[in-house]
């Protein structure tokens, strides 16, 4: 507040310039730097959000403090492979890397544990438009069986942990990359992969120790996944389901339980193994499908039994008479 009444009253309020100085009065050459490289924006109605900007904005914070493992908890659907492209279009904008000088541009790896997402967020970064064809690689055993050596040249690259432990003899594939090849590792779905400690995928992660490592889930802190926030600490963001859904950002849903005549599966010769291994005489249970077994027509089949019996339910007249029936109120 002012009180001398003869400064106008604009001017009792700090300019942008005296905000930002207030705000961080600690200098950081690294957080300017970030905050100078704008946000991409697709175009065609798309922005980025607003909670995911928040969350682009406290893991650069955190890389440019140095801290070595960050952690963000956001709901299905919310968009975070856009915030890992925001992210890795800052640092790469900036020429972040772990030298500390900005001499060079940084090697980004986003590491999964299925084709279906290291491929789709190959897709998304794509879609932005932003980085040149040759920046964006992906790491697939066939390609790197075919030209007899792992891909180095690329900026961000994307595989899965299956990829990487595969191998001829006893040498995974990441082996072939120095330690400190990596400037940032980016793992989608941590909870389901190397962060916990009973995975032989954790190897991967400790091996890259050097890098900066970010991992993302849906996952709320429960009993079984104490190992991915005790690896990686806590969020230093939280989007919840019930943030997106009163956000409106989410649609609420119901849950439909069924079984199937594939809910066990041990391997037999004539099988198609599509990429990665197969372990001989094991009984793959219904725990272990989509996370280290994927059968595509098992999951079609599924999805559509639930299309159809919702489509049924649509057009029950009882249920459109009745909505109590829906298990709804009065």
């Amino acid at each position: 507040m002012c009180w001398n009444t003869a400064i106008p009253s604009w001017r009792c309020f700090p300019t942008p310039d005296e905000l930002w100085n207030l705000t961080f009065a600690q200098q950081n050459a690294w957080r300017d730097r970030f905050a100078a490289v704008p946000l991409v924006e697709k175009g065609s109605g798309w922005s980025v959000r607003y909670y995911q900007e928040i969350a682009i904005q406290r893991v650069l914070e955190r890389v440019a403090d140095a801290v070595p493992r960050i952690l963000l908890t956001l709901a299905t659907g919310t968009g975070k492979t856009s915030i890992a492209f925001e992210i890795a279009w800052k640092l790469f904008k900036a020429r972040w890397n772990l030298s500390g000088e900005p001499k060079r541009q940084p090697r980004i790896l986003f590491l999964a544990d299925r084709n279906n997402l290291a491929s789709q967020a190959l897709r998304d970064f794509t879609s932005f438009a932003s980085f040149e064809d040759s920046a964006l690689v992906r790491i697939e055993p066939g390609e790197i069986q075919k030209k007899g050596r792992v891909p180095k040249n690329g900026s961000i690259f994307f595989t899965i942990f299956q990829t990487f432990m595969s191998g001829p003899g006893d040498t995974p594939y990441f082996g072939d990359y120095p330690e400190d090849f990596f400037d940032l590792i980016i793992i989608d779905e941590c909870h389901r992969g190397g962060a916990n400690d009973e995975s032989s995928w954790r190897e991967i992660l400790e091996y890259f120790s050097p890098a900066v490592q970010l991992g993302l889930t849906a996952t709320p802190k429960r009993k079984d996944n104490v190992d991915t926030y005790a690896y990686f600490g806590e969020p230093v963001f939280i989007y919840s389901l019930k943030d997106g859904i009163n956000d409106g950002f989410l649609t609420p849903f119901r849950v439909k339980q069924i079984s199937t005549t594939l809910d066990e599966y041990i391997y037999t010769p004539g099988d198609r193994i599509m990429e990665g291994d197969v372990e001989l005489g094991k009984r793959y249970e219904e725990k272990d499908f989509n996370r280290t077994l994927v059968i595509d027509e098992r999951g079609a089949k599924a999805g559509g039994h639930l299309h159809g019996a919702d489509q049924a339910e649509r057009e029950d007249p009882r249920l459109l008479r009745d909505p109590r029936a829906r298990g709804g109120g009065p």
